[in-house]
């Protein structure tokens, strides 16, 4: 299945579960209701698993950023601020693998073998207004943790 599809019909079956949740707030007590929403929470449980088991296999994940206002228009994007975002974008996501690598914040520069593995590419511009993709490697385990002082451990 696309990936893109999987989650467009993740986002209309929660909006159907939540519409039915409500309706039976102001109902009250309804079993075919209960058995509904019951079966829509199973329904997007599965979707969830499927969409997982796509990206698995891709082991990309495609993250795309909408720039709008008035130096950004049409793709076309200054390459200062296209050098600064990317930077700082960067900086996050590494940030961000290396807290979950090693249970705390790092100071200074993130080693090698956080950034490395996730492997932060700049795709493409999009049309319209700007849209700048970048991809990243998903096949690296960033939530397992190295106890300070000991050997990698993994989680099982």
């Amino acid at each position: 299945m696309n990936i893109s599809y999987l989650e467009k019909r993740i986002k209309k079956t929660e909006a159907l579960l939540d519409s039915k949740k409500n309706q039976l707030a102001a109902e009250g007590d309804n079993f075919a209701l209960s058995l509904s929403i019951h079966s829509l929470e199973q329904h997007i449980d599965d979707l969830h698993h499927k969409l997982s088991t796509e990206k698995e296999k891709r082991e990309k994940e495609v993250i795309e950023l909408r720039l709008m206002g008035g130096d950004v228009n049409n793709g076309s994007v200054p390459l200062d601020l296209l050098a600064n975002l990317a930077k700082h974008f960067s900086g996050l996501v590494f940030a961000a693998a290396a807290k979950l690598h090693h249970g705390q914040d790092l100071v200074g520069t993130i080693p090698s073998e956080i950034t490395q593995p996730i492997n932060l590419r700049f795709a493409e511009i999009g049309h319209g207004s700007s849209r700048l993709y970048i991809t990243g490697d998903t096949s690296p385990d960033l939530f397992w943790r190295q106890p300070a002082g000991k050997q990698p451990v993994r989680p099982v």
